[in-house]
């Protein structure tokens, strides 16, 4: 055989798929012609094929040495990078392809594949996007582009924008329409965005597609769960139990599935399974930061403070913190603290903080120096906190202090029994001078005055249970009663209902911090609040409080009561089971009525 025929009789081997025959025939080649391209070329491409893509490249750059602007030998050297995990080496290899051939689909497809193992998803949509065009109906550049688009919008929602990442599902979707995790992954964006039926229709649609003859598809047990997340969602307990339950069918080791059950039978108040539930959880999953918090937050809503107050640490893995930021040693009452400085630390919401702060009177108590680090909004409020020697705004300079402890650790440290809460009566008071100017603002008493907070903040994971629209609590008031809005912040709606009742005064234009707040609730002969920081701040007064309860409240309410060990001064008004407000609120109006004599 001549050269070119023996080289042919080689190339027609390593086609046909014998690529062992085809590697040796290359290598005599090489042996007699040292610069022989073609055999350097494909001896290098077979090698990558059995494997060995180090030494494969090795012979693509012997034969790149011999031509350079061999488009196929850049796009085979590519590829054999691309193997080994080089991205950037790759990417130079397909780039120059395609100067050479601009039109080199399939350099064109791995380059896209290499933008995005480099996590350049927008680069590799526009290069697949550019395949698209020139052949809409390629199928591996739909798959490609489907998944990027999934992939991306899973990065969107992770950074707290699930519109646009419900644009890439859809997107990814109208690619391949049978795209099982972009339809899930759809579905979690509707349910980030508060839009729960649509959340619903569409884990029912990808459950309806699965063939119940057939083995259970991979996302089956994820579109259960997240169709009984929906039902949670929308207040449908009972039915998100029963979804629950058929993920779990699917896929009895789901711990996610667990957990989420075992929510779903906190809100129906079977206390005992939720527990249950989370330990399920957490023996599946055992770093489960989210099912330690949340059992926690179950046994501190049953009353069982001495299993639930030391699970609560898990708050700060389940929240994705790590605690105060300040470089000093963490207290948790493992040592005495007489003569030493900790600082204490807020964290959470303003009413936390308010309910909390108590306990700098038991650290001083014993023999500490308490810094309180606190939000700026609360220092005229805490001025004169018994038990605090100084106030630091958070992240301010520090001298030098020996410990630090976060605000709501502080049960752990110093003992969690409900009997050992402290409770001075009214242990924060309203500045003089507020006091003054508030009871010059509003004239003398005539009739029982009543302070309303009918709402808290919007963004709250709880709101829509805990808020009360005013056009329901409106009608419920009696006369004979002058009532005073304490919202700092009226919403749009209720500010129409606010004008619409006209016996309400509004001062939420004249209301500039809590020390405000705290002088209004101390003239009022009663607050009346749904669950937000201004029912902590009427209680740690000392003041007459009714606090209005959705009907499974935040844990420190607990279940059953009409007191609070928290507040002695308030009284706890608590939906029923069919979690309607109308009970509550002609209770509360019978009760008015009396008051107003």
């Amino acid at each position: 055989m001549t050269g070119d025929s023996v080289f042919d009789d080689a190339f027609a081997r390593h086609q046909s798929g014998d690529i062992d025959a085809a590697e040796a025939a290359y290598r005599r080649i090489i042996a007699q012609d040292p610069q022989h391209f073609g055999a350097l070329h494909y001896l290098g491409v077979a090698l990558m094929q059995t494997g060995r893509a180090e030494e494969g490249i090795g012979f693509l750059d012997q034969a790149l040495a011999l031509n350079s602007a061999d488009a196929d030998a850049l796009y085979n050297r590519g590829s054999g990078l691309m193997a080994l995990g080089r991205w950037q080496e790759a990417l130079v290899s397909f780039d120059a392809a395609l100067v050479i051939r601009p039109v080199y689909a399939n350099a064109r497809f791995n380059r896209a594949a290499v933008l995005a193992a480099m996590g350049d998803l927008d680069g590799a949509l526009e290069g697949y996007a550019g395949l698209l065009a020139a052949k809409p109906e390629n199928p591996d550049v739909l798959i490609r582009m489907a998944d990027l688009l999934n992939n991306r919008g899973l990065i969107l929602t992770d950074t707290g924008r699930p519109l646009d990442a419900l644009a890439d599902f859809e997107r990814a979707l109208s690619l391949d329409p049978r795209h099982g995790p972009a339809m899930l992954n759809k579905g979690g964006a509707l349910f980030a965005l508060g839009r729960f039926e649509e959340a619903l229709a569409g884990a029912d649609i990808l459950i309806a597609a699965h063939d119940p003859s057939q083995p259970p598809a991979p996302y089956l047990a994820e579109a259960f769960n997240n169709r009984a997340n929906a039902l949670k969602s929308l207040l449908r307990f009972d039915e998100a139990l029963e979804a629950y339950g058929l993920a779990l069918d699917v896929r009895p080791d789901y711990a996610e599935a667990h957990y989420n059950r075992a929510d779903t039978l906190k809100q129906l108040h079977r206390l005992d399974e939720a527990v249950a539930g989370y330990d399920e959880a957490i023996r599946l999953k055992p770093d489960f930061a989210e099912a330690y918090w949340n059992k926690a937050l179950g046994l501190l809503l049953a009353g069982d403070w001495e299993r639930g107050w030391p699970l609560y640490e898990w708050r700060w893995r389940a929240t994705g913190d790590f605690g105060p930021s300040r470089d000093l040693p963490l207290w948790l009452g493992q040592q005495p603290v007489a003569g030493r400085t900790i600082l204490v630390v807020a964290e959470q919401g303003l009413g936390d903080t308010i309910q909390f702060c108590r306990y700098a009177a038991v650290l001083a108590a014993l023999g500490a120096r308490v810094w309180l680090e606190a939000p700026l909004s609360l220092h005229p409020l805490l001025q004169g906190l018994q038990g605090v020697d100084r106030l630091i705004a958070p992240g301010a300079p520090l001298d030098a202090a020996d410990l630090q402890c976060p605000i709501m650790s502080l049960p752990v440290a110093l003992g969690v029994a409900i009997d050992a809460i402290p409770k001075p009566e009214g242990y924060l008071a309203a500045d003089p001078a507020r006091l003054d100017a508030w009871r010059a603002r509003l004239g003398p008493a005539r009739r029982p005055r009543v302070g309303l907070v009918w709402s808290g903040n919007p963004k709250h994971g709880g709101d829509a249970q805990r808020s009360i629209p005013l056009g329901d609590l409106a009608p419920h008031l009696p006369s004979g009663i002058d009532y005073v809005s304490l919202q700092a912040d009226i919403r749009p709606a209720c500010r129409s209902a606010l004008q619409a009742h006209g016996g309400i005064l509004d001062l939420s234009g004249e209301i500039g911090d809590f020390a405000d707040t705290a002088a209004l609730c101390s003239l009022m002969d009663l607050v009346i609040s749904v669950d937000t920081s201004v029912a902590h701040l009427a209680g740690a007064l000392g003041r007459p409080t009714w606090i209005l309860l959705p009907y499974t409240p935040d844990w420190r309410w607990m279940l059953g009561r009409t007191d609070s060990p928290w507040y002695g001064s308030a009284r706890l008004y608590r939906q029923d089971p069919e979690r309607r407000w109308d009970p509550v609120l002609v209770e509360v109006a019978h009760q008015l009525s009396a008051l107003a004599g």
